[in-house]
């Protein structure tokens, strides 16, 4: 469980720390857009933001996290848009995208 009680949006700060292996903010009350630069972690295993309020579409630049990544969640939140293909390149990466009603499938 990762809530520690963040809300706001996910600051674009976050992309100053590109050589760490885990981040869990789910289960906050994080609004706003998944920042682009989250796709710049190139060590990151387990990205995990589901269960908060974050909104708009999945940024393409998630697909360039395919190398060392084990798990994406981003469920349970109010993402939209078309499923990016680039997802598929997260071969043998758990990914999660339940919970997302307004997503739609390529």
């Amino acid at each position: 469980d990762g809530n520690a009680g963040f809300t706001g949006s996910i600051p674009e700060s976050l992309s100053n720390l590109r050589f760490i292996t885990a981040l869990n903010l789910a289960g906050n009350s994080l609004s706003g857009t998944i920042p682009p630069a989250l796709g710049s972690f190139s060590q990151l295993k387990l990205l995990d933001l589901s269960d908060n309020d974050l909104s708009s579409t999945i940024p393409p630049q998630l697909g360039k996290l395919y190398g060392d990544l084990e798990v994406l969640n981003i469920s349970m939140n109010n993402l939209s848009g078309q499923i990016p293909s680039h997802l598929s390149q997260l071969q043998g990466a758990s990914v999660n995208l339940n919970g997302n009603s307004k997503l739609l499938n390529p």
